[in-house]
């Protein structure tokens, strides 16, 4: 099993990489937007280098702004491949491009509703029946 590479090697001084078990995440900063497709790049030749693939399905884009802020903010062009979200689920947590809170939030009520719902739903009838 290959091992990460030192910090050094995917992470520079203005970039943080972080890997979860299988999930890897990269932040850029907005000062440092211009690197976005050298440091995809650099992760799908480690990637290789290492035997691994790299899932550019499953790869996603999510740009953080500050909605609170009242200058206008301009995206960046799209990345080859990779498909742009507005919210991103990230170990249970689900962070949202504008900074807010308010989704994850939602999600959590709404999974906690449902699950007291099946729980006090009477015994033998099934949901398509109500």
């Amino acid at each position: 099993m290959p091992s990460l590479p030192p910090t050094s090697s995917l992470s520079t001084p203005t970039t943080m990489f972080v890997k979860y078990a299988d999930d890897t995440y990269r932040v850029v900063p907005a000062h440092s937007i211009h690197t976005r497709a050298a440091e995809l790049d650099h992760i799908v030749a480690w990637a290789t280098e290492n035997n691994l693939m790299l899932n550019m399905h499953k790869s996603k884009e999510v740009i953080f702004y500050d909605s609170r802020r009242r200058h206008v903010v301009h995206s960046p062009p799209l990345l080859s491949g990779i498909a742009r979200v507005y919210t991103l689920k990230v170990l249970g947590v689900t962070l949202s491009s504008h900074l807010s809170a308010s989704e994850h939030i939602h999600r959590v009520i709404s999974d906690s509703a449902q699950s007291m719902y099946e729980r006090h739903r009477p015994a033998g009838r099934l949901s398509s029946e109500l």
